[in-house]
């Protein structure tokens, strides 16, 4: 079994566990080192910066976005309501200290 291989832009011999997974590549791992994959990444988010910021202030305003974050908004409320709260689980059911 194979337990390393090339990566095909740095041309280094690296470990499988250097390259990503991915099920369509024939040992199971993408051909580019992750240091090499990250690189690209940071390069291409550089070059296209703000057609990038501009997807995303997008994406943010799809309703499925919105409704996340409306989400997490009522459960940062609710937390924000209980976590000062004192007492402990009995028997899956929150008991307040003065019920005790």
């Amino acid at each position: 079994m194979v337990r390393s291989k090339e990566c095909f832009k740095c041309k280094a011999v690296k470990p499988l566990e250097q390259f990503y997974k991915h099920s369509a590549m024939a040992d199971g791992h993408l051909n580019k080192c992750i240091e090499c994959t990250k690189s690209d990444a940071k390069q291409h988010r550089e070059k296209n910066l703000d057609r990038i910021r501009e997807y995303d202030r997008e994406r943010a305003k799809t309703s499925s976005r919105i409704r996340h974050a409306i989400e997490v908004s009522k459960l940062e409320m609710a937390y924000d309501e209980i976590k000062d709260r004192k007492g402990r689980m009995i028997d899956g059911v929150f008991v307040k200290e003065a019920d005790l």
